[in-house]
């Protein structure tokens, strides 16, 4: 028994939502794509992927800062990386994590040392994720944990408040005091050792918080890794080379 042609619809669009057959950045349509066409060889060839080095610089309640390094695959001002990260988050385009997620492997997996670190996806709140229908950066961190053999611990920290999303006019210190206190640790034991994971790094103050959350609850080293970084997060630094940041006051 054949589907009525709008069910087929439904289904044909379900289908290019999940496994799309062009690529979301130029538009050009695979005869016969791979696992996730999503963004085609030339628009991946476009994007100068290379590894941002930074330090961020996280102020604890008790005891000297804790240095967190923060390693991006690129810079977010690539078209295809805000094409890529928009499709996701704002289209629900979930099969944009794949591209995403092997970029990050790609230019950033050879350099991670410790591979016993547990990558753990920066949070949503539970209003944003519910909205959303998913969270983007626990989605590219599996792609990523998949080329890498790390292991995702999804549980280990909880959005506990809804902040608004950042905005071009934000300092850092202003985005940290918008984030203070956002986080909570709801695994009971979490891990000794932590990768945090974002899709894009703006001013590093949500992920200086979550950082300092860790720390409280006795994680002993903790790095950071995402897709992209802003030139607000690395106004005037080359791509290879190091910055120090502070995650607050």
């Amino acid at each position: 028994m054949s589907l009525p042609y709008h069910d087929s619809m439904d289904f044909s669009l379900l289908l290019e939502v999940l496994f799309p057959r062009r690529c979301l950045v130029c538009g050009y349509r695979a005869p016969k794509p791979p696992e996730s066409w999503a963004c085609c060889p030339a628009c991946r060839a476009g994007i100068g992927a290379r590894p941002i080095r930074s330090t961020l610089i996280v102020p604890l309640p008790h005891g000297p800062p804790r240095a967190v390094p923060v390693m991006a695959a690129c810079r977010y001002e690539y078209h295809a990386v805000r094409s890529l990260v928009r499709a996701l988050k704002f289209d629900g385009i979930r099969a944009a994590a794949i591209p995403l997620g092997d970029l990050a492997a790609e230019t950033l997996g050879p350099l991670i040392k410790d591979g016993a670190a547990a990558l753990v996806p920066m949070p949503l709140a539970k209003r944003r994720e519910r909205a959303r229908g998913f969270n983007q950066a626990d989605l590219i961190a599996r792609r990523f944990a998949l080329r890498t053999n790390l292991t995702v611990a999804s549980g280990t920290l909880a959005r506990t408040r809804f902040s608004k999303p950042h905005s071009a006019t934000e300092s850092a210190a202003e985005r940290a005091r918008t984030v203070r206190g956002s986080f909570s640790v709801a695994a009971a034991a979490p891990p000794r050792r932590v990768i945090l994971f974002d899709d894009v790094v703006t001013t590093g103050a949500t992920l200086g918080e979550a950082a300092r959350t860790l720390f409280a609850a006795g994680v002993r080293e903790i790095a950071a890794i995402t897709v992209a970084a802003t030139t607000k997060w690395i106004p005037a630094a080359p791509e290879d080379g190091s910055l120090i940041a502070a995650a607050g006051p």
